[in-house]
């Protein structure tokens, strides 16, 4: 799989996630999350009000760093859509990560297994 396959790039496909699909909250951030047909994708969304765009560069490079290492092991397959709160910055990498990590795991318990 390409590398740029593993990102949601086109208008269409954020507004479909914003349409059909359904929220996981956190102090730190916003999940939105689809059921995907071929592979798990990644879209995220910043504001200005997270700070400039050094900060705000420095978000989405740690974030997709976290993807890169949580999809491969994702057993479902969906379409993300992370949108980080200004308070996001305050938070250390490992902090984010777990975070992140959690939340994936609770979008599959949720909504991916058959109790």
């Amino acid at each position: 799989m390409k590398e740029k396959d593993k990102f949601i790039r086109k208008k269409s496909d954020y507004d479909r996630i914003f349409k059909e699909g359904k929220r996981i909250y956190n102090p730190y951030f916003s999940i939105l999350f689809t059921k995907a047909d071929l592979n798990s994708r990644l879209g995220i969304i910043l504001s200005k009000k997270t700070g400039n765009a050094v900060k705000r560069n420095l978000i989405k490079r740690r974030i997709r760093h976290i993807w890169k290492m949580v999809e491969p092991v994702l057993e479902y397959k969906a379409d993300f859509l992370i949108i980080p709160k200004p308070n996001i910055i305050q938070i250390s990498f490992n902090e984010m990560k777990n975070e992140i990590q959690r939340k994936f795991l609770k979008v599959y318990i949720e909504n991916y297994t058959s109790i």
